[in-house]
């Protein structure tokens, strides 16, 4: 049943499956497919590793974690189904076994080891990182807010407020927060510039 309470048949064997907003998707240990609104929307049929162990989707993206602690990235529009790996810098090398796609191109990630954060998807560049005491099996994003829980009950809270700001709303907080700007004499009060389109 996806996330509309719709219901999908999968007539193979089910080892990892995931549900995005308005799709399904199932690994076989074979191959994956994207199933939408009761239809198989696109199926990627190539050989894949078997070490999957974590998956997630949103409308446009399919994002695969794998046992040794690698990701790779698939847009669901390519007719090809390139895939593209991601390189998490300070990444844990543990099992990926929870993934959650953020805004920005931000993926949050949570390892077997109980590693967890943030990282950019185009440059793999970690944006955040803490520990939980166990295997971080649920990302959650709700508001403005991630929460990690691990199958050992730790569990934590980030606020993310900064990441779902518009650029004019962060240069805005910046401005009234921090009103200095550097000069040749050092650091000054200073208004908003006047000259900035926000």
């Amino acid at each position: 049943i996806d996330s509309r309470g719709q219901v999908a048949f999968v007539k193979r064997p089910v080892r990892h499956y995931t549900v995005g907003p308005t799709t399904l998707v199932v690994w076989d240990g074979t191959s994956i497919s994207v199933i939408g609104n009761g239809k198989v929307r696109s199926e990627v049929r190539f050989p894949v590793d078997p070490g999957v162990s974590a998956l997630s989707v949103s409308d446009t993206e399919l994002f695969v974690g794998f046992s040794d602690g690698s990701l790779e990235q698939f847009r669901l529009n390519d007719p090809l189904h390139t895939r593209r790996q991601i390189l998490l810098a300070e990444g844990s090398g543990q099992a990926v076994v929870s993934l959650l796609p953020g805004p920005r191109e931000i993926m949050f990630v949570g390892f077997a080891d109980g590693l967890w954060g943030m990282w950019n998807t185009a440059s793999g560049r970690m944006y955040y990182r803490d520990w939980l005491h166990g295997p971080v099996t649920g990302l959650l994003r709700h508001g403005d807010t991630l929460y990690a829980v691990s199958s050992l009950g730790g569990s934590a809270a980030v606020p993310l407020g900064t990441l779902t700001m518009s650029y004019c709303g962060l240069l805005e907080r910046i401005w009234r927060d921090t009103p200095v700007v550097w000069t040749h004499d050092g650091i000054q009060k200073a208004a908003k510039p006047t000259h900035h389109p926000c």
